[in-house]
């Protein structure tokens, strides 16, 4: 990634900015509203081919006089971070709420009590996939969802990473209800490193003084950030809790992502830092009373554009401006729920779908119904005894028999893995669906 320059910090001499803003108001409302970096606004044409220099001058005029000072919070050298939260910012957030605010209600009508609790666990294990494969991990989505489906020991470090953050998530649903404290922030650390690290000792774990400190770098190992000095970690981490634990007017949303960032900023462990920040966002959404926030995957929206996230990153570590990375992360969070609230729908469409050709197959039990919705929906994720077993809360011969039961009608395709069997979707099942069975 190629560092963003470093905007001008030089005062408005002459009064040259002021004179800008009143000329060209347009301008700098939009350039303000959109929140331009200084890269941005140079590549975008000026009015009255205006220096630049000046153009960013006025719009930090209008920018400084909406920001507020965040408590709490410092960047190097205990500077303070500001933040404006702009119209785009609340029409984020409000969009986020439209969002969210029927899904599950729509997917208990079509599948009862039970669906939405298999659909949310299905949710969980998504995130888990993807915010390892975010950190690292080698294995593939179908591997992790395997792996966490069936509940198997971890083989090896990337599938550790998949169990330890799904266990942190279920883990931070229990502790919600508590103050965040230096002592719980080590023990999210622990949970989400737990076996992963070089050296076990490092599991929640500050850095100390007088080890080389971390540095953050990009996929081309240029050097990203350079977090404080670790004598200064303590201190740090009792003003993050502070912030955490107070009365404050900050929508939820922005109060988690600002903890999401001091936590990243201050970068107090050897690794799995980054995983940390995210479990104290779900955290403080959680404890804020949005229990749904664990449920749509903001790591596939960051793995998409990581660029993006290191660059907003930037903007606000060069300009104590923190607008930059909370708009940014309402943006990923609003995509997150938009596309959770959108599968959710679909999943309905297709359940209704199933069910009204499935009324041709009376000699099907609820298990082996939702086993064939669940295949017109996912066609090439194969079915197991052990994992439908579990599933289902039956036992494997029950499950097996079940399975068997469909491949016999021509539903699902037995296949034999040396000695396990899986089960696939018939070809064409839809159309066998519409069919009906053979006579």
């Amino acid at each position: 990634m190629k560092l963003p320059t470093p905007p001008p910090t030089r005062p408005d001499e002459g009064g040259a900015a002021a004179r800008f803003l009143a000329q060209n108001p347009a301008y700098v409302r939009e350039a303000s509203e959109r929140y331009w970096s200084w890269d941005q606004l140079r590549r975008h044409p000026i009015p009255d081919r205006t220096a630049p220099e000046t153009a960013w001058a006025a719009v930090e005029l209008v920018r400084s006089s909406n920001r507020r000072e965040i408590p709490f919070l410092r960047g190097r050298d205990g500077a303070t971070f500001g933040l404006w939260l702009t119209e785009r910012a609340w029409m984020t957030m409000l969009r986020v709420q439209g969002a969210i605010a029927d899904p599950l209600a729509l997917a208990e009508a079509a599948f009862g009590h039970a669906g939405p609790a298999r659909f949310l666990a299905d949710a969980l294990i998504e995130e888990a996939v993807e915010s390892s494969l975010l950190e690292g991990a080698i294995s593939t989505r179908r591997e992790g969802r395997k792996l966490l489906r069936e509940g198997r020991r971890p083989r090896d470090r990337s599938e550790r990473m998949m169990v330890n953050y799904l266990a942190t998530v279920k883990m931070l649903a229990r502790v919600a209800h508590e103050p965040l404290s230096g002592d719980l922030v080590r023990e999210i650390h622990r949970s989400v490193t737990d076996g992963t690290l070089d050296e076990r000792r490092h599991e929640g774990r500050l850095q100390q003084p007088g080890e080389a400190r971390v540095r953050v770098v990009d996929g081309e190992g240029n050097t990203v950030h350079s977090p404080p000095p670790a004598d200064e970690l303590p201190a740090r981490l009792d003003a993050l809790c502070r912030f955490a634990n107070e009365e404050t007017s900050l929508p939820a949303a922005v109060r988690a992502i600002l903890l999401h960032h001091q936590l990243a900023f201050d970068h107090p462990f050897v690794d799995g830092t980054g995983r940390t920040a995210r479990a104290l966002f779900y955290w403080s959404m959680l404890r804020d009373g949005h229990p749904l926030v664990q449920y749509p995957s903001l790591s596939a929206v960051l793995r998409k554009a990581p660029v993006q996230y290191s660059r907003s990153y930037v903007h606000s570590e060069q300009t104590g401006d923190l607008t930059y990375f909370v708009l940014h992360q309402l943006d990923v969070f609003a995509r997150a729920v938009t596309g959770f609230a959108d599968h959710v729908k679909a999943r309905v469409r297709a359940r209704h779908e199933a069910d009204q050709a499935l009324h041709r197959w009376p000699m099907l039990n609820v298990r082996q119904r939702m086993a064939i919705s669940a295949a017109l929906w996912e066609p090439t994720a194969p079915l197991r005894g052990p994992s439908f077993a579990a599933a289902h809360g039956v036992s494997r011969v029950t499950a097996m028999k079940d399975l068997r039961g469909l491949a016999e009608v021509g539903l699902l395709t037995e296949i034999r893995r040396g000695r396990e069997l899986e089960y696939r979707p018939a070809p064409d099942l839809a159309s066998t669906i519409e069919t009906g069975p053979k006579a």
